[in-house]
Parts: C-alpha cells; structure tokens; sequence
C-alpha cells in the first residue's frame, strides 16, 4: 500500500482512493471487502462520495473476521436509528426481532412473512420444504448471533443499554406482563416443548412441530385463570439509550443520508454472498467425511449432498433476504 498516504488528505472519489494507494478499482462484494481491508491500514470518514482520511497507521490492525465486520456494519446503523427515535422525543424502542433485522436491511419482508410457514414457501419456490428448514435452521441463528453480539458490544461501551421483553397481546391491547405472569408463561413454554420431547425452541421449528406446538401453548393458556384475557405473547428488543451520550454517539456514528444508503446496502451484500458461499462450504464438509461416517449420515447432511442443494439455498437466499 502507498505509505504516502497522509492524515487530512480528502479523496472526491472511491476511484480517487484506488489511484492514489496503487489498487485496483473493484465492484460489487469485492469493493466491501476491499474498503473493509483499508480500515486495516487508516481510519477514514464518507462524506458522500468523499474519503476523508483521518488516520494512518505505522502497522495494519489485526484482521476482523466476517462477523466482525458484520458487526461494525450493524452497531452503526443500530445507532443511527436509534438517533432518529431521539428525533422524535424517544429514548427507548421496542421491537421485534425480525423487525429490526428488516429495519438494518439484513431481511426482506419474505423472511419474516415466512419464517413460520415454510410449507407456502416452498411452494412458492417450487422446492421440497426440507430445503426452506435447513435455511432457516442455519440462517437465522447467524443473523440473531450478528445482531446480539452487536447490540452487546455497544452496552459494553455504555452506548445502550438493552434486554429482551416479553410483551403480552391482550383485549386491551399490548401490555408487559407482571412478575407473576411472566413465570406462568415461561412454565406453559417449557411444558409445551417437554411435550414434542423438545429442549429447545429451535428443535420445534427444525422438527417443524411449530404449528402443533402453539396449539399446545394455546391449550395450555386457555387453562390458567391469571392470564384471562392473555391472546398471546411474543418477545422484543428493549432498547434504551441516554440523552447525555447522544453527542458522543454522534460523532462516532451518524451518517448522512447517502452514507446510510450505502451502509445498508453493503451489508445486504455481505449477507447475500457469504450465505451463499455457505451453502457450498456445507456441502463440500459434508463430502469431504470419511466413508465410515456416510452410513450414519443425519437427514440433513444427506439433503446438503443433493445435486440442487447449493442452486435451491441461493434461491431462498435471494428470495428472503436480498433487498
């Protein structure tokens, strides 16, 4: 890299950037991982298409993983909209899971419409619904992961603060359930899973017991007294963040207009791609298992084996996820 590179040097241009250190003008997912490298060797700000170069390192800082910059991606803009709240006179929000994955732009509207309902979509796909099981079963624990360890890193540095709420749907609206109702609620959740021989909630959905597991759950809720009146519950981020701290978040992470747009838009693109190589790294490990094993495959393992495995995961990536 060119060690002409100064602090205060302003480039007009991503190109003007690439001519300058001697790089190859790059597009798409390699221009992200390209700009991603530079925060490596200097610490730059976007003004639009400008490069403001604030920084320049005497040795490269060490090199974040995939999630890792995920992760910048994601607390950056958890930030700005959070900011836009405070706009408004709020300092707090709540929001589902899958709402807020769609507000960062890391889903499409596909995801959350059929997260719990993988049988139309693969009709709508003209796919077995195996394939909609395995990915869901594997994407949505990466993005949960991504976005909770961003959330985390930003309350460890006192920037937010957050937890997960459990919010009831009731005839008088949506309330928060007392200490009470909570434990009763989290008793009728265990009994439900206890029931399908499930420890967990995702072994419901990769059992795809999802349908006849709320059922449970509603059987069960009809029967206590103290939650008459309870239709149903579901659980959101609880998002806090302080007044006293807005200049500090500004300055580290507000963004113009075009630079929200293009941070979004990176991040879709990371997503999209890495999940799609994913599916080939799945296949090729499974491939890749010493004959011993193959006679004990998992119904899984013998679904990432199949011909169309990788073209049918990019097509539910594009489907869901891609915006």
């Amino acid at each position: 890299m060119n060690n002409k590179l100064m602090e205060v040097m302003v480039f007009g241009s991503y190109k003007a950037v690439c001519n300058f250190i001697g790089e190859d003008v790059k597009t798409g997912c390699s221009k992200i991982s390209q700009i991603a490298e530079w925060n490596r060797w200097f610490k730059f700000n976007k003004e639009g298409n400008k490069f403001i170069i604030l920084e320049v390192y005497e040795q490269p800082m060490i090199k974040k993983s995939i999630n890792g910059i995920y992760s910048e991606y994601v607390k950056s803009l958890v930030l700005d909209l959070l900011e836009k709240e405070l706009d408004t006179g709020k300092n707090r929000v709540v929001i589902t899971g899958n709402r807020l994955l769609y507000a960062l732009n890391m889903v499409n509207e596909s995801y959350i419409e059929h997260k719990y309902n993988y049988k139309e979509l693969s009709s709508l796909l003209d796919i077995k619904e195996d394939y909609v099981n395995d990915f869901y079963f594997t994407t949505n624990g990466k993005l949960v992961s991504t976005l909770r360890s961003s959330l985390k890193s930003l309350m460890n540095s006192k920037l937010i603060q957050y937890n997960i709420l459990m919010v009831l749907n009731t005839d008088d609206g949506n309330i928060e359930p007392t200490v009470n109702q909570r434990d009763i609620i989290l008793t009728l959740e265990k009994e439900a899973l206890n029931s399908f021989m499930c420890n967990t909630y995702t072994d419901i959905l990769r059992k795809g017991f999802y349908d006849k597991y709320m059922e449970k759950v509603r059987q069960l809720l009809r029967m206590e007294e103290e939650l008459i009146g309870v239709n149903s519950w579901y659980y959101c981020y609880d998002i806090v963040f302080i007044n006293a701290l807005r200049k500090e978040r500004k300055s580290l992470y507000k963004l113009l207009e075009l630079d929200r747009k293009g941070k979004r838009e990176e991040l879709n693109t990371l997503l999209v791609n890495n999940y799609k190589e994913s599916y080939n790294d799945r296949q090729i490990k499974v491939k890749g298992k010493d004959a011993i094993i193959w006679e004990s495959l998992s119904k899984w393992d013998e679904l990432r084996l199949k011909d169309d495995y990788v073209s049918n995961g990019s097509m539910l990536v594009d489907y869901t996820i891609k915006r």
